[in-house]
């Protein structure tokens, strides 16, 4: 989660990162923090994220329809860097 948030604070992006310990969710928003599902109806931009999925996907990151992210000790860290590297390759084009 800190390698996201660090890559969306360096790049100024609205890119939200939210969770506890291995479950998060990605979103774009400037709130601080969502609260439940009305917070993110309101907040969010979903359209946003689905073209964020979408170019993560081209650089070979397969993110949830839904935001929710699962890390699991099947990931690596070579993993983790490599969905960090292409969000900062993916932020500054959406």
């Amino acid at each position: 989660m800190e390698g996201l948030r660090d890559i969306s604070k360096s790049l100024e992006s609205d890119l939200h990162v939210q969770g506890v310990g291995s479950v998060f969710a990605i979103s774009f928003t400037t709130r601080q923090e969502i609260t439940n599902w009305r917070d993110h109806a309101r907040n969010c931009d979903d359209d946003k994220y689905q073209q964020f999925a979408k170019e993560m996907l081209k650089q070979g990151i397969r993110l949830s329809s839904n935001g929710r992210t699962h890390l699991s000790s099947a990931h690596t860290y070579e993993d983790l860097d490599k969905t960090i590297a292409a969000a900062a390759a993916v932020l500054p084009t959406l």
